[in-house]
C-alpha cells in the first residue's frame, strides 16, 4: 500500500505473511530508488524481541558499570599507596606544632619553596 505524503515522498507499508527475512524492492519507472533494495527481518512476537533486546542492553549497562567500579578501585589503591608514602608531611600540615618545633618547620617550608 502506498500513501502520498507530499511530493515526491511516499510511505510504504506491509504486513509479512510469516516470519523471516525479507528483501523489498522500490522501484520508480524501472529504477531502483534510494534505499532499495532493503533487507527486512518479520517477527511474530515484537514483545519478546523488545524483551531480548532490552535484557541484551541491560547486561552491557551492568559490564561497563562493573569495569568502571574495578577502575575505580584501582585508582583507589593507587591514591592510597600514594598518600601512604605522603604520610610524612600531613602531620606536619594538619596537627599543631609545638613552639619549640617552629623555627625548624619554617626553615624547612623555606627551603621547599
Amino acid at each position: 500500500m502506498f500513501d502520498g505524503l507530499s511530493p515526491g515522498t511516499y510511505a510504504v507499508r506491509y504486513v509479512c505473511g510469516a516470519e523471516g527475512t525479507y528483501t523489498a524492492t522500490v522501484r520508480l519507472r524501472g529504477e531502483h530508488v534510494r534505499g532499495s533494495p532493503v533487507t527486512l527481518t518479520c517477527f511474530k512476537n515484537v514483545a519478546a524481541l523488545a524483551e531480548q533486546e532490552i535484557d541484551r542492553r541491560l547486561a552491557s549497562t551492568v559490564a561497563s558499570l562493573r569495569q568502571g567500579v574495578g577502575q575505580a578501585r584501582q585508582l583507589h589503591r593507587a591514591l592510597q599507596a600514594e598518600s601512604a608514602s605522603l604520610a610524612a608531611f600531613i602531620p606536619v600540615l594538619v596537627r599543631p606544632v609545638s613552639p619549640a618545633l617552629a623555627p625548624q618547620i619554617a626553615q624547612r617550608r623555606l627551603c621547599l619553596l
